[in-house]
């Protein structure tokens, strides 16, 4: 990824290659996060994290299609490192976008939801996720 990272930006000029370029990151990424579901210790592989959660978030300021799968993906792994503080942004944003792109009953925000209740169980806040997770959403009864 790091020969096309280094081209994507000389490629301003010829939007042709640069989607290209683009396309080729997305298949790349999507490769990295295949193996890194296999993952059995974390920490093995934790240098991985960082890059993709700002490439994640680089994404969805940016508004590509891709971006809260990757902000899931990535929000999931600092989770597993125990990483809460750097989750749970990651989570919430996914969660705004999936929510904004598809409403509030899709089950991509079905996931982000059951994302954030489990990183705030792991951080024992879920008394204050009550209205968050329930307002609107889907009420368990």
């Amino acid at each position: 990824m790091h020969r096309l990272l280094q081209e994507l930006p000389q490629q301003r000029q010829v939007p042709e290659k640069a989607v290209d370029l683009l396309q080729q990151v997305e298949e790349h990424v999507r490769g990295r996060v295949a193996v890194l579901n296999g993952v059995q210790s974390w920490e093995e592989n934790r240098w991985e994290v960082a890059p993709l959660g700002a490439l994640a978030q680089l994404w969805g300021a940016n508004g590509r299609p891709s971006a809260a799968w990757l902000l899931s993906e990535a929000g999931q792994y600092w989770q597993a490192l125990a990483e809460f503080a750097q989750a749970e942004p990651l989570m919430r944003r996914a969660l705004e976008i999936d929510e904004a792109s598809y409403g509030k009953d899709h089950p991509n925000v079905a996931r982000d939801l059951n994302n954030l209740a489990a990183l705030l169980q792991a951080t024992n806040r879920l008394v204050g996720a009550g209205p968050r997770l329930s307002s609107g959403h889907f009420k368990v009864s």
